[in-house]
């Protein structure tokens, strides 16, 4: 009874030591991706929507004068 007690105690402790190898190597992967991702070069931009509006109100205005240009101007050609 005692060895197979010791047989079991045995095996139990090589399955935690394998599982605790395992945890350790993906700890390490892990460990190793957020070095990467922390020192990536990559700049993220913040997307300024107050000037995103700006220019797209200055861009229709300019159409918007180039075509009264051409129409009071040059007798009403299309833009092309």
């Amino acid at each position: 009874m005692a060895t197979v007690v010791a047989s079991t105690r045995k095996n139990a402790i090589a399955l935690a030591d394998k599982e605790v190898s395992r945890t350790r190597t993906a700890l390490e992967k892990q460990q190793a991706k957020k070095v990467e991702l922390e020192t990536t070069s990559k700049p993220i931009y913040q997307r300024d929507t107050g000037r995103d509006s700006i220019m797209t109100c200055v861009k229709l205005s300019l159409c918007m004068l180039s075509e009264f240009v051409l129409r009071e101007y040059f007798g009403g050609h299309a833009i092309e």
